[in-house]
């Protein structure tokens, strides 16, 4: 019995090379914030370092691809450009160009960085698959972090590199695993992209990767990431399940859509409602609820272009009491660089997974329609828990790379031939 697993290899080993600098990218994106230095007044981790280098010869690159007709304008292209800008605009608009330059620039090359490196610079067929096995091993082995924290009752990693915390997050009187990253529930939502994409790709080690991805999952004692993962196994399931459904995820999207509205019957605040039966932690729930209903008021004050990154600061001039933590990318979005950001965002991320996976007029092997499919579902469930979780440093990164991945197998799909098998 044949699987999907079942594919024609890329020709030649150099087909499926991946370019150095993503390589590099691979390696350093998850490296601990405090490698980070300073240059000329910012501060920069590796990876930020990496991407303010390669973003505008990247951004050059592609205009000249879709100049010669090598590569095509998609609409994320589009979108994740407008993104970009719109943040700078905004930033701009309520703290001067200077603020916005040393404040915001770093997250606008994060994204738009990291969706340009595997959006250009993978080029070749068999390429996003040698790539997203490598990523697959990087994460599996960030996930191994979590074993020393959960056994040491703290970040044994920011520890060590001279970050003391004091008071470490704890969940049921279990400390939270965060590894290398900034935070808990990164580290979870990062170990669950690393565990989603290990069980549907055909990658090297499979099941260590699988498990060791799935300790680090657990071991962040998140919500988020638990759920994602489970959602994620269910997804896939139902993608196997209804493979010969051609309109399979209209289907659910519509039944989700009924769902949601169907929510607004039995409350009057639709929202709450799907939170509280969508978050197993009641604190968890109760926070996100406080943070919607108390930051939506300031993101009506300032729609268009927000209040800008400090916070804290600005919400006590409107005499409204927030945390500095905002629990939602999308949220997040709206309250700094105002609502069109965050649609732009939302309109990037869909943008990247409408695109059809398969069917006559997308020549992938099964092997990459599959890994396209899996990309989908996974930037699907990032939407869906921006929610409830925000993304910044490494996972906001990942995040773009995983866009850039999915675009590039969109546009060879449109532009190559499949490989016969031998």
């Amino acid at each position: 019995m044949s699987c999907a697993c079942d594919t024609a290899e890329p020709r030649s080993r150099d087909a499926a090379r991946v370019s150095p600098s993503l390589i590099l990218i691979a390696l350093v994106i998850f490296l601990p914030e405090e490698l980070s230095f300073q240059v000329f007044g910012f501060r920069l981790s590796w990876i930020r370092f990496v991407l303010f280098l390669l973003t505008p010869v990247l951004a050059v690159r592609l205009g000249q691809l879709i100049a010669t007709g090598k590569s095509r304008l998609l609409a994320p292209d589009i979108f994740v450009v407008l993104t970009g800008a719109w943040m700078i605009g905004a930033s701009t608009a309520v703290s001067g160009l200077e603020d916005a330059f040393h404040h915001h620039t770093a997250g606008v090359a994060e994204i738009s960085g990291s969706y340009l490196a595997t959006r250009v610079l993978l080029s070749q067929r068999g390429q996003a698959l040698s790539y997203v096995n490598l990523l697959c091993h990087v994460i599996a082995v960030v996930a191994l972090f979590s074993i020393p924290d959960a056994l040491m009752g703290g970040s044994v990693t920011h520890e060590l590199l001279g970050q003391v915390l004091v008071n470490p997050e704890r969940r049921w009187g279990i400390v939270r695993a965060s590894g290398p990253l900034e935070h808990p529930i990164l580290f979870g939502m990062t170990c669950t992209i690393g565990f989603l994409l290990a069980v549907a790709s055909q990658i090297r080690a499979k099941r260590l990767t699988m498990a060791a991805c799935g300790v680090g999952t657990f071991l962040s004692l998140s919500g988020a990431p638990m759920q994602g993962a489970v959602l994620g196994l269910g997804l896939f399931a139902y993608n196997s399940i209804f493979a010969s459904v051609r309109y399979r995820w209209w289907l659910l999207i519509a039944t989700a859509a009924l769902a949601y509205g169907a929510a607004g019957l039995f409350s009057s605040q639709p929202l709450a409602f799907v939170l509280g039966h969508f978050l197993f932690d009641a604190d968890s729930f109760w926070s996100r609820i406080y943070q919607w209903n108390t930051v939506g008021p300031i993101v009506l004050n300032s729609p268009w272009v927000g209040i800008g990154v400090d916070l804290r600061e600005k919400a006590a001039e409107s005499w409204v009491f927030v945390t500095g933590s905002v629990d939602s990318l999308w949220l997040y979005q709206a309250l700094t660089y105002g609502i069109p950001a965050s649609i732009l965002l939302g309109l990037s991320m869909i943008s990247v997974i409408v695109y059809p996976a398969s069917g006559r007029s997308v020549n992938l092997t099964r092997e990459e329609s599959k890994l396209a499919t899996t990309l989908g579902v996974v930037i699907a469930l990032i939407i869906l828990l921006g929610f409830t979780v925000d993304l910044w440093g490494s996972s906001w990164m990942l995040a773009g790379l995983l866009m850039g991945i999915r675009v590039h197998l969109v546009d060879l799909g449109r532009t190559a031939t499949v490989p016969k098998r031998s």
